[in-house]
C-alpha cells in the first residue's frame, strides 16, 4: 500500500530549489497563530519557517532563531499567572475556620498553667509559614509567631513536624493521604 505524503513547502529557495520540508497541517497553522506569530495570507501552502511573513521572520533572526527562552518564559509565566486567577477562591468560612485553628495553636497554654505548649505552638507556627506566603524576611515572621517563651528554642521545627505527623497519623487512612498531598501542594506552591 502507497503511503500519501504531504505536499512539500512552496517557497523556491536563493538556489532555485524547493524547500525541502513539509507543508503546516491545520493543528500548527492554528497553533502559531495561537501563539501570536505573523503569517502570509497563503500560510498552508508553506512550512512553519516560510509560512511567516518576511517581517515575522526578519523578528526572529534578530532574536537568534525559532526559539526564545526569554519568551517562552515569559509565556510560562502568563500561563501561571492566568491560572492562579482562574482557580475558585476559597470559601470564606474554611478561611476563617483556619485562621481560627491557626490562632488556637499558636496560644495553647498546659493544662493549668500559663506556659506555652510548645508542641501546639510549634504546629501552628509551622502551618503558618507554609499557608502563608512568608515575607522575604522569613526569621522575623518566625520570631514574630512564636510566643515569648518559647524564642529560645532551637527544636522547633522538629518538634512541630512530629507533632504534626502525629496528628495526621490518628486520622483516618483516606484522610491521612489527603492530608500528606495537602501539605506537600502547599510546599509546591512557595
Amino acid at each position: 500500500m502507497i503511503k500519501r505524503q504531504r505536499p512539500r513547502c512552496a517557497e523556491i529557495k536563493s538556489n532555485g530549489e524547493q524547500c525541502s520540508q513539509y507543508v503546516l497541517t491545520e493543528g500548527g497553522l492554528e497553533k502559531m497563530r495561537a501563539q501570536g506569530f505573523d503569517m502570509r495570507a497563503d500560510a498552508e501552502r508553506y512550512c512553519s519557517f516560510h509560512a511567516r511573513t518576511a517581517e515575522e521572520l526578519h523578528e526572529m533572526q534578530s532574536r537568534g532563531g525559532a526559539f526564545s527562552k526569554q519568551r517562552h518564559d515569559e509565556r510560562q509565566q502568563e500561563k501561571l499567572q492566568a491560572a492562579l486567577e482562574a482557580r475558585e477562591a476559597m470559601p470564606r468560612e474554611i478561611v476563617a475556620r483556619s485562621q481560627q485553628l491557626l490562632r488556637q495553636l499558636l496560644q495553647a497554654k498546659l493544662p493549668g498553667t500559663l506556659e506555652t505548649d510548645i508542641k501546639k505552638a510549634a504546629v501552628g507556627v509551622y502551618l503558618a509559614t507554609h499557608v502563608y506566603g512568608p515575607p522575604e524576611d522569613r526569621e522575623r515572621l518566625l520570631r514574630e509567631l512564636v510566643p515569648r517563651d518559647a524564642h529560645g528554642r532551637d527544636d522547633l521545627l522538629a518538634i512541630a513536624e512530629d507533632e504534626l505527623r502525629g496528628y495526621i497519623d490518628e486520622l483516618p487512612a483516606d484522610e491521612q493521604e489527603y492530608a500528606w498531598e495537602m501539605l506537600g501542594a502547599i510546599s509546591a506552591q512557595r
